[in-house]
């Protein structure tokens, strides 16, 4: 036998290379069938005379076992092609890996792995190396349209315009047909099926919550873009066959049972991540509705279009990316990051193996949050999304290990930094016992088993304490605007003139809700330099914070 791959690249390269929200759903809907439909019609189309097995179907990956390499090949060939002719801009790549025998039992045992004739796991590694060769060997799909002096550029990638496209309601309008590349004009295409598809994820039938047109959501000036992902998954997956041999209380682990194990864990995380955003918004509906009706509200009554505030982008294994308005993104996050950690433990088997790989009967994951205007370029929104994402995993684990939680960062500048440039610019040093830092995150929303210590990483961490400082700068609370204002130019001036400030402001107000506005130090990080939630808080109530987190 023979393990079989195909997998996607580039995957958010693809679906975040335009700002249009169509182009955006299209692609994420053609990444999806590229694992999910695209090998099953593959394989019934072969007409195989050996052994076809799919053992794993996921969005932009599959996994089989096949028994005839050169069937394999044209199997590969099928989907590629495929996807040269129906999603330019792609990266697809597959390889069938080197044989081995499926009756051979594995052995958890490192001594095991350098035996001379291959069992189904070191197969299955070979396999994935030859994986990383093939991509590292591919050209470029920027390659695949060159850009000639006499071609009309499409107006959202600059490659070669194969047809005009409309942006706008009325096709008699001609500004309103712009030129667009055969691969955009693909995504265009498939943009009612993805968006049918996100609309069933996360029960929304009526097609109320989805938007069709990214404007929508951008009328109160900033958008938000949510990318989520759990940890420890990677560990799971890297040591899933120890994990399936203690699983099953089996010291020689069979393919069987290890496709059984992986059958189940891959499809119980599906559920539990797709489950997990779709009781999310079903908890945030108080803050939604009434953006809903605002929306609709400012729709031309000749316009049918749907406004919308919420629009998934991927849903798919434990990694959700979603654009929103601004008022759901902080309470939204919170929400699928609680019921995620249910989900995840409600699953039998991928909560088995989670307790094996963790401790912990769940799983937690980690969110970032980039508020941008309008126009901002996406793909560098969700790279910050992303490394918000991965450096609040990695502060959880080093110091909550059993926490959720996300970091948020607003874009006020077309071409951020990277994350460490953009949060040295959020520290002031003033000299000594100056310093201080203007950003408190992460923030975690749930603190693993039972409360927190007082003054610890995760209590000082806690979201409650910026939710109340919110509370607080709301119209009804206990902090003026020219208060906060008056603080955080306190900030820019070191930390001794700001806790100068401070002690004008703690007048008539509750010691423990003044306290919120010391500068702390978050032991055991950056002892030297304390951190203040106040600005966070501030440019969350102007961006917009729908609620309680």
């Amino acid at each position: 036998m023979h393990w079989l791959i195909i997998d996607t690249g580039r995957k958010q390269d693809y679906i975040f290379e335009t700002n249009r929200l169509r182009h955006m759903i299209g692609a994420s809907q053609l990444i999806h069938q590229v694992g999910r439909s695209w090998v099953d019609q593959a394989v019934d189309e072969l007409t195989p005379t050996g052994t076809v097995e799919i053992v794993q179907k996921i969005s932009g990956k599959a996994l089989l076992l096949i028994s005839d390499p050169d069937e394999g090949r044209r199997l590969i060939r099928s989907v590629t092609t495929r996807a040269v002719d129906e999603a330019g801009g792609l990266e697809v790549a597959g390889v069938t890996g080197p044989p081995f025998d499926p009756d051979r039992e594995h052995v958890p045992d490192p001594a095991n792995q350098r035996r001379a004739e291959p069992d189904f796991v070191s197969a299955l590694e070979a396999t994935y190396s030859l994986l990383d060769q093939r991509r590292r060997e591919l050209p470029s799909v920027l390659q695949r349209d060159p850009v000639l002096p006499w071609h009309e550029q499409c107006r959202e990638t600059g490659w070669p315009t194969a047809r005009f496209e409309l942006y706008g309601q009325d096709p008699r309008v001609v500004r309103d047909w712009h030129p667009a590349a055969h691969a955009v004009e693909q995504r265009t295409r498939h943009k009612a099926a993805g968006r049918a598809r996100m609309a069933q994820a996360i029960g929304d039938p009526g097609n109320k919550i989805i938007p069709e047109e990214i404007d929508t959501i951008t009328h109160d000036g900033w958008i938000a873009l949510i990318h989520a992902d759990g940890n420890n998954v990677g560990s799971i997956f890297l040591r899933f066959p120890e994990l399936a041999a203690q699983a099953s209380k089996q010291q020689r682990l069979s393919l069987a049972v290890w496709r059984e194990y992986m059958e189940n864990v891959s499809a119980e995380l599906a559920d539990a991540t797709e489950a997990a955003i779709r009781d999310a918004i079903a908890d945030v509906d108080p803050i939604l509705q009434p953006l809903i009706a605002k929306a609709q509200a400012r729709m031309p009554a000749n316009d049918k279009r749907h406004a919308g505030p919420v629009m998934p982008i991927v849903i798919g294994g434990d990694d959700v990316t979603v654009v929103c308005h601004s008022d759901l993104a902080v309470p939204l996050t919170a929400a699928y990051l609680r019921r995620f950690e249910k989900q995840t433990a409600a699953k039998s088997s991928l909560s088995e193996v989670s307790k094996l790989c963790t401790g912990k009967p769940h799983l937690c994951a980690g969110a970032g949050i980039v508020y941008v205007k309008p126009h901002h370029p996406f793909y560098r929104a969700y790279a910050m999304t992303e490394s918000l994402a991965t450096e609040t995993k990695r502060a959880t684990k080093k110091y909550a290990p059993a926490s959720s939680g996300f970091d948020i960062h607003f874009a006020f500048d077309a071409t951020p930094d990277e994350l460490d440039r953009e949060r040295a610019t959020a520290r002031h040093d003033a000299g000594p016992d100056q310093a201080i830092r203007r950003h408190a995150g992460p923030y975690l929303v749930t603190t693993g088993d039972g409360a927190a210590q007082p003054g610890s990483w995760q209590s000082l961490h806690d979201v409650h304490h910026l939710n109340q400082l919110i509370e607080a700068l709301r119209p009804e609370g206990w902090l003026s605007s020219s208060q906060a204002h008056f603080l955080r130019e306190g900030i820019d001036l070191g930390a001794a003139i700001y806790r100068q400030r401070l002690l004008g402001t703690r007048a008539g107000v509750d010691a423990s809700e003044a306290d919120l506005l010391e500068p702390v130090a978050d032991s055991p990080a950056h002892e030297d330099a304390p951190m203040v939630r106040l600005l966070d808080a501030m440019l969350l109530n102007g961006a917009g914070s729908g609620g309680a987190l």
